[in-house]
C-alpha cells in the first residue's frame, strides 16, 4: 500500500510538472509572439516617424530656400542677429529684410499655428508681403500692411476676388501678426507699424522704449484698418528687438508660468557689450527657464544695432 501511495504521489507530481512545463512553454510562445509583434509594430512606427521627419526636414529646406539667408543679407546696420527655434522643424514664424538705396525694411512675423500648417501659412503670408513691397516699394509700413492684408485675404478666400462671392463656412480666418519696420540710414529714422506685436528699442544710454502694435491680425477679409504709424530717431549704438509670442509665452520656471515680457525687458537692459552676447544670454535664459518643459510655440527674435 505504501509503495502504491508513493507511486501515485510520484505520478501526480510528474503530471503536475508536465502540465506546468507545457503551460510555461505556451506562455513563452505567446510572449515570443507578442514580442515579435511589438518589435514589428515598433519598426513600423520608427519607419513612419523617420519618413515624417525626413519629409519635415525636406520641407524645412524648401522653406529656407524661399526665404533669404539672414547672414548674407546686406543691410546698413552695425550688427544684426536672428534667433530662430521652430517648435517642430518647420515654422509658422518668419523674418523679412530688404534694402533699396538708403532704406531697409525688416520684420518679424508670426502666422497662426506651428509645424506644417504654420509653415504653409507662412508661405502665403511671405509671398503676400513680398508682393506688397514689390508693388509699393520701400514705403510706409502701414501701407504695406494694408496691401498685405488684402492679398492674404483673397489668397485664403478666392471667392472674394472681383466680387465673386461672400464669406462662407470655408472661409480661412487664420492670419499673421507682424512688426514691420522701415529704417532710413540717411536720417537714422525708424518708421514702423505692427499688428499684435511690440517693438523694443534700447538706446545706447540704456533707456528702453517699448511700442505696441494695433490689436488686429492680417488675413482677415473684414479688416478695414488704418494701421498706426510710429516713428523714432535713432542714434549710433541703439538696438531694436522684435520677437514672436512663442518666446514670452514659453512655460517654465519654478512655478510653471510664462516667461513674460518683463523678463525680456530686464534681460535686454543688462548692458551686453555686443548683440552676440545678448543673443547668447537670451538663448541660455530661455533654455534654463524652459527646463524639462516642452517648447510651447515657434520662437523667432531679430536684433539689429544701428
Amino acid at each position: 500500500m505504501v509503495s502504491l501511495a508513493i507511486g501515485i504521489g510520484l505520478l501526480v507530481v510528474v503530471v503536475f510538472a508536465v502540465l506546468m512545463i507545457r503551460t510555461k512553454i505556451k506562455t513563452n510562445e505567446k510572449l515570443t509572439a507578442t514580442n515579435v509583434e511589438i518589435s514589428h509594430k515598433k519598426a513600423v512606427i520608427e519607419a513612419r516617424n523617420k519618413e515624417l521627419t525626413d519629409s519635415l526636414e525636406y520641407a524645412k529646406r524648401l522653406q529656407a530656400a524661399m526665404f533669404a539667408d539672414f547672414e548674407q543679407i546686406k543691410a546698413p546696420f552695425a550688427d544684426k542677429r536672428l534667433l530662430n527655434q521652430p517648435m517642430r522643424i518647420v515654422s509658422g514664424d518668419f523674418f523679412y529684410m530688404k534694402t533699396i538705396g538708403t532704406k531697409t525694411l525688416f520684420a518679424v512675423a508670426d502666422c497662426t499655428g506651428h509645424g506644417v500648417p504654420g509653415a504653409l501659412l507662412s508661405v502665403v503670408a511671405h509671398t503676400s508681403l513680398e508682393q506688397a513691397v514689390t508693388e509699393l516699394g520701400i514705403t510706409m509700413p502701414d501701407l504695406i500692411l494694408r496691401r498685405t492684408n488684402e492679398l492674404m485675404s483673397t489668397a485664403f478666400n478666392p471667392q472674394l476676388k472681383e466680387g465673386m462671392g461672400e464669406l462662407n463656412t470655408k472661409t480661412v480666418r487664420d492670419g499673421m501678426d507682424i512688426a514691420l519696420v522701415q529704417y532710413d540710414a540717411d536720417g537714422k529714422k525708424l518708421t514702423f507699424s505692427a499688428t499684435n506685436h511690440r517693438i523694443l528699442v534700447l538706446s545706447k544710454s540704456g533707456e528702453l522704449h517699448e511700442t505696441r502694435g494695433d490689436s488686429v491680425s492680417l488675413g482677415d477679409p473684414n479688416l478695414v484698418s488704418n494701421f498706426t504709424t510710429h516713428q523714432r530717431k535713432m542714434e549710433t549704438g541703439d538696438r531694436v528687438l522684435m520677437f514672436s509670442d512663442g518666446m514670452v509665452d514659453q512655460f517654465g520656471g519654478p512655478k510653471d508660468k510664462k516667461f513674460g515680457i518683463a523678463q525680456l525687458r530686464a534681460l535686454m537692459k543688462k548692458g551686453h557689450p555686443t548683440l552676440a552676447d545678448l543673443e547668447a544670454d537670451l538663448l541660455t535664459t530661455i533654455r534654463n527657464w524652459r527646463g524639462d518643459q516642452p517648447q510651447t510655440d515657434d520662437m523667432l527674435c531679430m536684433m539689429v544695432q544701428v
